[in-house]
């Protein structure tokens, strides 16, 4: 019965027996916790004396029975159970259910298919039953352990991205993982399991389990937006330019700066967040990704005037002390209280994200396309002299992956922002900065990357992909943003080496894991539909991750010329230009449609919607990039 159902057992007392006189008191052990909920039924027996008479009368069957109700058992809605799929074929080992109880309840149907006793090369076939042709995107779930292999799966003989690694400590699911966008006849299919070897730190057993496969058929034309002609995504772009130019930019040492990376809608500084009395080039302060798409649009508009406010922002950052120019170490942040520079949002320098370093360095080459000569030789040789820094200082980790913190000398930082354990340690989306400044730096002949390139796109697309948030205080192993820059960095490496295996993986499992996080829906009487959201443990659609998705949309248009991913990126862009505040220009940093941050952050204290504060170059002027090169492919106007 697998501990579900009607289990009888008796405790005999006898070489431990209890004496008593009238009565005793006893107590059960509730085995599992109340997440899993157990009725007891007790009854008591014992040797009476002879010639004494039972007090106690038959209990009618009747009224011993039916108590209990039908077991219940959480299924995934509309998945094919693992344990229940038919096997078609295997080469070697066993494959059966697995009860799954005694762990968490993770698992659909507390049960998995587990596949043993099987070694690198065995195969294992199973029947995908698909009731009608169609578009589906093709999820599951799979089980790591300490003694569980590398696998690489198929689907009619196609590659679902490259090898995947179950192992793990403990006994764990993966959570769902996103195989991608797949045309499927009607009838059978199959999926294919193959053992390709062991983690160094497994035990050799070579194990595999399936929870779950679940076909969802494509939602796509549900996501798609119209334009609204009377607030285009052009009007978006100009009411970003427009709040962060008159209400956040000040003076500092006679250039521009921001006067703080967390305001509200009429550019008033939020001290009490830790973003508030902050400014520089970090993650969330942006200063020289801000200066860039203000420059941008300058050039676009042929404002002369703009361009010279953007040079400034960009000359306080190469001027004002957070660059090292001996090694290239970049400083994030300057505390516009105190005029301390520290390394990270929490105005320490305990730590820093070598990938957000790389980042910045990344902004500066990008920019340094658009510059002059003077600024463009000093923004190239901080570029080169980063990634230098970050080459011989930064460490890989023990899976081959860059570290998502470090200390100031390079050295692994594996807790978190608040000191406890990392989980996303190794397996952060931050790393593929590095990769992306390092194709870009050996693309413009200004560095030869291309072996450690090589190394690190063969790490990241063997591992599956590392999708862990990006954001540096956020904790999950499925960021939309992280499907986006990997999407973007893969395309540029592939270009580098040449690989179409690269490219491949970039689109089908990339740039369609986007698709996960899509809402086709407005939710709690909140404009969400066409927008993207966040992540699973923190699901505010935040609006700098949802241009950057627009970004990588319109870059996937450019190089296929496929419709879907332009309506996507346009659809994206048009559901972000309903949340500006059209008085000020303000653009909130994110859409709470299910409150995850609380009321009193939201406009007018609404239960659910958006937050009344934003990043002004962040999350407010993203939107630039993707709109802008909307217009130079000709699909905005």
């Amino acid at each position: 019965m697998n501990n579900k159902g009607h289990v009888s057992v008796n405790r005999w007392h006898i070489t431990d027996n209890i004496p008593f006189q009238q009565s005793f008191e006893a107590a059960i052990e509730k085995y599992y916790p109340n997440s899993k909920p157990t009725l007891y039924a007790a009854t008591v027996y014992w040797y009476q004396a002879a010639g004494q008479k039972d007090p106690y009368e038959p209990v009618p069957a009747e009224e011993r029975k039916g108590y209990w109700g039908p077991i219940e058992v959480a299924r995934v809605k509309g998945a094919l159970e693992g344990e229940e799929l038919k096997i078609v074929q295997k080469t070697a080992g066993n494959a059966a259910p697995q009860d799954t109880s005694g762990y968490a309840s993770d698992w659909s149907n507390e049960s998995h298919l587990w596949w043993t006793d099987a070694k690198p090369g065995d195969k294992l076939d199973l029947a995908i039953p698909v009731e009608k042709a169609g578009t589906y995107r093709l999820k599951m779930q799979l089980t790591k352990a300490i003694d569980y292999g590398i696998v690489q799966l198929s689907l009619d003989d196609k590659r679902l991205g490259g090898p995947i690694d179950l192992f793990n400590r403990g006994v764990v699911a993966t959570g769902v993982l996103d195989m991608g966008v797949h045309e499927l006849s009607k009838g059978q299919h199959v999926l294919r399991v193959e053992i390709v070897g062991a983690n160094e730190k497994a035990v050799k057993s070579y194990m595999f389990g399936l929870d779950y496969v679940k076909l969802e058929e494509n939602t796509a034309s549900g996501f798609y937006l119209p334009e609204d002609p009377q607030y285009t995504i052009l009007d978006s772009m100009r009411d970003s330019v427009r709040f962060t130019v008159e209400r956040t930019l000040v003076e500092y040492k006679g250039r521009l700066s921001s006067k703080s990376s967390f305001v509200d809608k009429d550019g008033n500084i939020m001290g009490w967040h830790d973003f508030g009395n902050l400014e520089g080039p970090g993650w969330a302060a942006n200063a020289v990704g801000g200066a860039y798409e203000l420059y941008a649009f300058a050039l676009h508009n042929k404002d002369p005037g703009l361009q010279k406010k953007a040079l400034s922002l960009l000359d306080h950052v190469l001027e004002a002390g957070f660059i090292n120019y001996q090694t290239g170490f970049i400083t994030g942040y300057r505390e516009t209280t105190t005029n301390h520079f520290c390394l990270n949002y929490q105005h320490k320098d305990n730590w820093f994200c070598p990938g957000s370093m790389a980042k910045i360095a990344y902004q500066l080459l990008v920019f340094s396309d658009l510059a002059d000569s003077a600024r463009k030789a000093k923004m190239q040789a901080v570029a080169v002299r980063t990634a230098d820094w970050i080459h011989r200082n930064v460490r890989p980790t023990a899976n081959g992956w860059y570290p998502r913190r470090c200390k100031p000398d390079g050295e692994h930082y594996p807790q978190n922002a608040y000191g406890d354990s990392d989980i996303l340690f190794e397996k952060s989306g931050d790393g593929l900065f590095i990769i992306q400044l390092n194709t870009a730096l050996t693309q413009r002949g200004l560095a030869d990357y291309r072996q450690a390139v090589q190394e690190k796109v063969k790490v990241f697309v063997d591992s599956g992909g590392f999708f862990g948030s990006i954001n540096h205080d956020t904790y999950d192993e499925h960021e939309n943003v992280a499907y986006s820059v990997a999407f973007r960095t893969l395309r540029q490496a592939a270009k580098l080496l040449n690989d179409e295996k690269v490219r491949a993986f970039a689109f089908d499992r990339c740039l369609a894991g986007l698709d996960q996080f899509k809402m086709t829906d407005d939710r709690n009487g909140v404009q969400t539909k066409g927008l993207l959201y966040m992540e699973k443990s923190w699901d505010t659609a935040y609006l700098w991750e949802n241009a950057e998705a627009a970004l990588a949309c319109f870059e996937a248009y450019e190089d296929t010329g496929k419709d879907q991913y332009k309506q996507d990126g346009l659809t994206i862009l048009r559901a972000i230009a309903k949340h500006h505040q059209r008085d000020t220009g303000f653009l909130t940093e994110g859409v709470d449609w299910n409150n995850h941050v609380g009321k009193q952050h939201h406009f007018r204290e609404a239960e659910y919607g958006d937050i009344k504060y934003t990043e002004p170059f962040l999350n407010n002027l993203h939107i630039i990039e993707p709109t802008l090169l909307a217009v130079r492919l000709r699909i905005a106007d």
